[in-house]
């Protein structure tokens, strides 16, 4: 956070909008996990962006507000920051954005229990040319745990292609979920001692980490 500021105070000095609006995007998203007041600076960031015609730093910080939201379950609140910031990556061909908003929107639907509207989303997601491979770690995690609750064939597919990308990666924002819908998968399917070996894998990863990461 102090970074951040510093970054932003030297970037006023020289007149550089696109270091001002990435340094409050920034501090923002480091700060939303213990403050969610800290969202203001990442509106001010998209603000800034778009006034000044800075499309990366734009779609950033569209990408971290709709993220923040679901994080925090303000999903409402959300829904504005995925429409407009859905739009305006697609006009301007940020499709790592974009993909990541609609990653983020097969979350929420799945969290809301509109199942077959989150399947639709990661299933679209999946088919395109991969913008952005990462995000579909958790669309094919999100895939495989809505098919297995349904006792659908081929779940396992998913989970298995899911756990193949995310375990490569070391980061625990991918590992850690991927992990708990092999969890739900196994307990489905009344494996027990499988969910319990995944659930420790899952605890084994996120142990030590905070808030930040």
């Amino acid at each position: 956070i102090e970074l951040a500021r510093r970054a932003a105070a030297l970037a006023v000095s020289v007149g550089a909008s696109d270091v001002i609006a990435d340094a409050l995007n920034t501090e923002g998203c480091a700060a939303a996990g213990t403050d969610p007041a800290s969202v203001e600076l990442i509106r001010r960031s998209l603000e800034l962006a778009i006034s000044r015609g800075l499309p990366i730093q734009a779609g950033r910080a569209y990408s971290n507000l709709y993220g923040v939201s679901c994080d925090q379950f303000r999903f409402e609140e959300g829904e504005q920051y995925y429409r407009d910031g859905v739009a305006y990556c697609d006009q301007h061909d940020l499709d790592a954005h974009s993909s990541f908003l609609r990653a983020c929107r097969a979350i929420v639907l799945e969290h809301r229990g509109r199942w077959d509207e989150a399947l639709a989303i990661g299933a679209q997601l999946l088919d395109e040319s991969p913008a952005a491979p990462l995000h579909q770690i958790c669309v094919q995690a999100l895939i495989g745990a809505i098919r297995a609750r349904r006792g659908d064939p081929d779940f396992w597919r998913s989970l298995d292609g899911a756990i193949a990308r995310a375990a490569p990666t070391g980061q625990p924002q991918y590992i850690v979920p991927t992990r708990l819908a092999r969890t739900e998968a196994f307990l489905t399917e009344g494996r027990v001692d499988e969910a319990r070996r995944e659930a420790e894998l899952a605890a084994d990863v996120a142990r030590g980490i905070d808030e930040w990461t």
